[in-house]
């Protein structure tokens, strides 16, 4: 049975037994803990993750049919490549399998749809233009204005799917 446990410093976990954790930490309802250790990850990864940044993906599994990958998901930061397996699969509610985060589906690039849907999630109500590099659909759909977000030009994708660059490790 999953539980979810909440430091006196905000930190939200997922535990198998509360009863490993000092006192100190706060025992949450299943429903209210789910959706609070959901968006503790969420506010984690904006912390680092911001438009325009790539996202790189290794294929940890994939099932004999196809139909099942388990993909590792890595991001560069100013410490270098790090690890957001763990919490990338929180932010999504996707689980977690062979240290990956496991992504069903087939006929597509896994790894795109993996980081789109985190995109997704991270930036809902779209992001600013970035200028030049701006990876956003909207620029190949037409629109080949490029000015960078700013207060007095303000340029908005209603999309946040394409906010974050997506490659293959």
């Amino acid at each position: 049975m999953k539980a979810y446990m909440q430091a006196p410093d905000g930190t939200i976990i997922q535990t198998a037994d509360p009863s490993l954790w000092s006192d100190s930490w706060t025992l949450l309802p299943n429903k209210k803990g789910a959706k609070a250790f959901r968006a503790y990850h969420i506010a984690r990864l904006r912390e680092t993750i911001k438009p325009e940044d790539k996202i790189y993906c290794l294929l940890r599994h994939r099932s004999r049919s196809g139909m099942v990958c388990d993909i590792a998901v890595k991001h560069t930061g100013p410490d270098g490549l790090s690890d957001i397996t763990f919490s990338t699969s929180a932010a999504l509610g996707w689980s977690m399998q062979n240290n990956g985060v496991r992504v069903n589906g087939c006929g597509m690039d896994m790894g795109f749809h993996l980081v789109y849907t985190l995109s997704r999630v991270l930036f809902p109500k779209g992001f600013g233009c970035i200028g030049e590099k701006c990876p956003s659909n909207d620029h190949s759909n037409g629109d080949r204005d490029h000015p960078p977000h700013s207060d007095e030009r303000p340029h908005w994708h209603n999309d946040g799917g394409y906010a974050l660059r997506h490659s293959w490790l």
